[in-house]
């Protein structure tokens, strides 16, 4: 199932996130999708409301220069994120954020069975997609595209 919300972030909201975005180092020429951690406090209230269940994500710039595209794949990598007291259970969902960008292509594709949904990556567009284990990729990128993304886990804490 993908849903999709445009509009996700208040315009105050968005400015602030895209001012965080701003200030990250982006340098690494040998990694052909850049991804740093970022923090967003008001992000997890926005999109978690159920107990015992967080968010892990990062902020990604996908560029023309290093031949930004993804493959078809599937995520794994959310558990890394987990922190100490807490043991990851199972993950609830994988979620992106378009934040926009200079750029042409960077389309998601993503297998739903055996049909293939293209999804357009439109500035203040939530792409939330169940289960994470979904089969994905993005096209290439002719410019910079920036967004956000992550899963949504759940988790028991622990002594």
């Amino acid at each position: 199932m993908v849903e999709i919300i445009d509009n996700f972030f208040s315009k105050d909201e968005f400015q602030k996130v895209w001012d965080k975005i701003d200030k990250v180092n982006f340098s690494f020429p040998w990694s052909s999708v850049n991804m740093r951690p970022i923090y967003i406090d008001f992000l997890k209230d926005k999109l978690v409301s159920e107990p015992n269940t967080d968010i892990v994500y990062t902020t990604t710039r996908m560029e023309e220069k290093i031949n930004s595209s993804q493959k078809w794949h599937v995520d794994i990598s959310g558990k890394l994120g987990v922190p100490k007291g807490r043991e990851w259970t199972g993950f609830a969902l994988q979620w992106m954020i378009y934040m926009g960008g200079d750029f042409e292509g960077g389309d998601l594709h993503i297998k739903e069975g055996k049909e293939e949904r293209i999804i357009k990556p439109i500035s203040n567009r939530l792409v939330i997609i169940d289960p994470f284990e979904t089969k994905h990729k993005v096209d290439p990128v002719k410019g910079f595209r920036y967004s956000l993304s992550g899963f949504i886990y759940k988790y028991r804490l622990i002594n």
